[in-house]
């Protein structure tokens, strides 16, 4: 093969994989993630050698092709990281009821985008709904909205996604939870919603009636389904988290609900859960962490909590040390940090480590940057790659796309090869 040959050839591949990872999700016979995992990238040696309590700006991610970067949000700190495609998603419609302009058209904000943590770039897996003419319809007998190609989709399902986008390892899905707040669509999608006048239409953000969502990579299409029996009707502060050995969802909002994905139904086993605070997700002993915010009293230290999964149990551990005073949800990153086993909670450029064996706080020394102090770094999003042993946050505003970096921070170097894999 001859050089111009070869330059030819390589161009031509660069434009195809554009092309396939910016379409539009469902419009072609792959979807947007389908060639995933990317070859990994040389930026990643960086990340490897990082040191203890160290911090690294791998700077902006490359912009989807055709739709641009993705942009932060608020209340939305949660990503959800997918081992086997190596990278996360971030989702959540940020500014209430609000709008942006993607590859030359106007969309409301309830976008979904992947970070490829081997290519270091964006890729929007869906748009939004377009505000020009969506031409939405209502499936009365799931409770959802379909598109103009009667394509299901999910239609300001979440005004701030709090805690529940997660990965079905099992399915090898992106899937979440609706968690609405109010009517902040109508000014923007009003008129394209004319069958939902009030709450009593079945709005499907309501939930109470519906499966979990589901997003596949394969095929770039969504799935929701109209459940056998109750389901948790969600609201703000909902939290949810795919269980790993029980192999089914776990929904925390006034009370703690099982979803099983086989049988198409929810199961309620716990009349406690939810609430404003910080969750995380250890997937070693199947508890789910929670750091409740004290907003009330700011002298009072946040109070842990942790959920055991397994045998369907709150636990109030008696802790040395604590996490911070003073929080919100939106101010606040929780991850399992497997390699080093202990969870990690983030706020505002300070790190605070509990270890469940020695029921024991450290809080670590303060090694941010200067960045860590501007406002585009306090309502920004985050995930754990357990394959790099490494923190991975992205700092952009609520709902605009600055700083836009993508920062990396270690805790500790693995002592074993599990966080090498």
């Amino acid at each position: 093969m001859t050089r111009v040959a070869t330059l030819i050839w390589a161009c031509a591949a660069v434009l195809l994989t554009a092309s396939a990872a910016g379409q539009e999700a469902g419009n072609g016979k792959t979807g947007p993630l389908a060639d995933r995992p990317s070859r990994p990238g040389t930026h990643l040696a960086r990340v490897r050698v990082l040191g203890d309590n160290a911090w690294l700006n791998l700077g902006k991610p490359r912009p989807d092709p055709k739709y641009g970067a993705a942009q932060g949000r608020t209340w939305s700190r949660k990503m959800a990281f997918a081992p086997d495609l190596r990278g996360a998603f971030l989702y959540g419609e940020g500014v209430h009821g609000g709008s942006s302009t993607r590859g030359g058209r106007r969309y409301y904000n309830d976008d979904l985008y992947f970070y490829d943590v081997n290519a270091h770039a964006w890729i929007c897996c869906h748009p939004g709904t377009p505000l020009d003419n969506p031409g939405l319809t209502y499936d009365k007998k799931i409770g959802c909205e379909r598109d103009k190609h009667g394509k299901i989709i999910p239609v300001a399902v979440s005004v701030h996604a709090y805690w529940t986008p997660d990965y079905d390892t099992d399915r090898k899905m992106f899937t979440m939870m609706p968690s609405p707040a109010s009517l902040f669509w109508s000014r923007a999608l009003g008129k394209h919603r004319p069958y939902l006048k009030d709450r009593s239409n079945r709005d499907p953000r309501w939930g109470g009636y519906t499966s979990a969502w589901y997003w596949d990579p394969r095929t770039g299409k969504w799935e929701v389904r109209r459940v056998k029996g109750a389901a948790p009707r969600c609201n703000v502060d909902n939290v949810y988290f795919y269980s790993r050995k029980l192999k089914k969802g776990v929904n925390l909002f006034r009370g703690v609900w099982l979803y099983d994905h086989p049988t198409n139904t929810w199961k309620k086993v716990n009349s406690r859960g939810g609430g404003n605070g910080a969750y995380c997700y250890d997937h070693k002993r199947e508890w789910i962490y929670a750091v409740h915010a004290q907003r009330k009293d700011p002298k009072r230290t946040n109070r842990l909590s942790i959920y055991d999964i397994a045998n369907n149990k709150w636990i109030a551990p008696k802790t040395e040390g604590e996490a911070g005073v003073r929080m919100e949800s939106n101010q606040a990153f929780f991850t399992y940090d497997s390699a080093n086993d202990v969870a990690v909670f983030h706020i505002h450029g300070k790190h605070h480590v509990y270890d469940p064996e020695k029921k024991k706080w450290t809080t670590m020394p303060v090694t941010a940057p200067a960045e860590h102090k501007t406002r585009g770094f306090r309502w920004c999003s985050g995930f754990y790659d357990e394959k790099l042993n490494a923190h991975f946050y992205f700092n952009a505003g609520d709902s605009n796309r600055k700083p836009g970096n993508m920062w990396v921070w270690r805790y500790k170097k693995a002592k074993t090869s599990q966080g090498r894999r």
